[in-house]
């Protein structure tokens, strides 16, 4: 099972309603499978909540944010209603405190960054992650034989969703906190010839506005 096709049986479990379901396939298998762990926690926290088992959605949100260091978008912390009955422990409030001081310090950084995988052929990618996700995961899913020859840039937007994760709104600030550094990358690659750029949901997105602005 890949990081992607167990979300997507959680989701489809979580719309019919199949929580116990959905919580003991996050337990089996989110440890196995390749992807953003805060994620996957948040899903555990949230899900093990709504099937009304408050101490164990308890334990696994302090465990997210004391032991493991994760952090997610207070607001929604405080409004998703999967979790009503966890903001009822005084617990969760002093959790929410740690949470919020740590929001804060990440979003303030605001550091885009970019991994490269160099490669010997006179082609080039410029690949953009989706929202909610980062350039690790995006590298892990092009492992592509076809492309093993060719340079790859994985772009990751400055952008913050929550822990590791990321999306590109507003989009004038993520392209151009993001170009400079791509401008950079692509410039110590005088073997390519060729670039070519690819995106994946919302990071198409950011590669249409770089049309639309004229940046390429």
């Amino acid at each position: 099972m890949t990081y992607a096709s167990l979300m997507n049986k959680v989701i489809q479990y979580y719309e019919n309603h199949q929580y116990d379901q959905a919580l003991d396939l996050l337990m089996d298998q989110g440890d196995k499978v390749t992807g953003i762990d805060a994620q996957i926690d948040n899903f555990k926290f949230c899900i093990a909540a709504k099937a009304g088992k408050v101490d164990l959605a308890l334990d696994l949100f302090e465990t997210a944010i004391r032991q493991k260091g994760y952090w997610y978008d207070t607001d929604q912390l405080l409004h998703d209603d999967d979790i009503s009955e966890l903001r009822k422990r005084i617990e969760f409030q002093g959790l929410l405190e740690v949470n919020r001081r740590r929001e804060f310090e990440c979003r303030s950084l605001r550091k885009p960054l970019y991994i490269i995988k160099e490669g010997a052929s006179s082609v080039g990618w410029i690949v953009f992650h989706g929202n909610h996700e980062n350039a690790s995961i995006t590298q892990s899913t092009w492992q592509l034989d076809s492309l093993k020859e060719d340079t790859q840039i994985f772009v990751q937007s400055s952008l913050p969703d929550f822990h590791e994760a990321y999306h590109w709104d507003p989009i004038y600030t993520a392209i151009h906190d993001i170009l400079p550094r791509l401008v950079e990358a692509m410039t110590h690659q005088p073997q390519v010839k060729t670039w070519f750029m690819a995106g994946f949901s919302a990071g198409c997105n950011a590669i249409l506005q770089l049309l639309l602005d004229k940046y390429i």
